[in-house]
């Protein structure tokens, strides 16, 4: 047994296209493991469940863990991690099929000094997508949490999400501007904007609005917008670069957006830039699981080198 040969580790990486044959726990006490320093797990597998997986591995490291990274598969359930998940988790990344919303609650019910929440997910090939309401549920967390990334884009093979939902709109989403210590906020034009030409205007809250001001980086990423909330997105980074030079958001470095089109003609380089914010354009187009991947990699070696500051 490998594990048992590694007393120091500090991070795990389980990952494949097969389910894992998990080691129970009494094989690991039978092997003489009792503890596990465990700081990081970051598990993606296409079949079975993280707790079948993992079973004793996870329960001995439950006490150092710091750091869950999930990759889903479809029809996975998050609820047996939540039953187990330790409140001293800081830093949660959620890649694969849209979890059950209940499952989402419960998970994020027991987390309670999260700074780090990402949520990638997309629905499946040709089913109405109805993307979950992290935001409620992140209410708790909102003194801890720094980094928020909500990542609803789906591929060009699936149904586009319904953001027509009016809750989601006009009171899930501004209450971010109540986390008072969110610095890194990555979200889908669609979740501010709705993704449908006849979206009421009333419903939009402008993005200005929905930013605290502790915010150092934003990233919109567009999700199929159609040509009026492109005018609508302008307008609201016109009215933030100029509400940073005011010094409304005193902390605010960058602005990344990979909407060009439109937008190029509005000068906004050159607004932020007297802001001293750097605005650009990054192509981030959907490319599937190598993208998440990637994604998950960069946020859990950021969310690493903050938990040994």
């Amino acid at each position: 047994m490998l594990i048992a040969c590694l007393p120091n580790l500090t991070r795990l990486n389980l990952s494949g296209g097969r389910a894992f044959r998990c080691i129970p726990l009494p094989a690991l006490r039978a092997a003489h493991v009792t503890s596990l320093s465990i700081r990081a797990i970051d598990f993606s597998c296409s079949f079975g469940s993280v707790d079948n997986c993992l079973s004793g591995i996870f329960e001995l490291a439950l006490p150092s863990l710091t750091t869950l990274s999930l990759g889903i598969p479809g029809g996975s359930s998050l609820r047996s991690v939540a039953n187990v998940v330790p409140p001293s988790l800081r830093h949660l990344y959620i890649t694969g099929e849209e979890p059950q919303e209940a499952d989402l609650a419960a998970l994020l019910s027991r987390c309670v000094i999260l700074e780090t929440f990402v949520l990638e997910t997309a629905g499946r090939p040709c089913i109405p997508f109805l993307p979950p309401e992290p935001v409620k549920h992140l209410i708790g967390n909102r003194e801890n949490l720094r980094a928020l990334h909500l990542d609803f884009t789906v591929p060009f093979w699936s149904v586009q999400p319904e953001f027509m939902n009016e809750t989601f709109l006009t009171e899930l989403t501004p209450q971010l501007r109540h986390f008072p210590v969110l610095q890194s906020l990555f979200l889908n034009t669609a979740a501010v904007y709705g993704a449908g030409h006849d979206l009421d205007e009333g419903l939009i809250v402008p993005l200005g609005k929905i930013l605290p001001p502790s915010i150092v980086s934003l990233t919109m990423a567009e999700n199929d917008l159609v040509s009026p909330r492109l005018a609508n997105l302008a307008a609201d980074l016109r009215q933030i670069a100029e509400a940073a030079r005011k010094g409304q958001f005193p902390r605010l470095k960058t602005v990344v957006c990979d909407t060009p089109g439109p937008l190029e003609d509005g000068g906004l380089g050159d607004l932020f830039a007297k802001a001293g914010v750097d605005f650009r354009y990054e192509d981030r187009l959907f490319s599937g699981g190598a993208y998440r991947l990637s994604t998950r990699m960069r946020w859990a070696k950021a969310a690493d080198l903050t938990s040994t500051e």
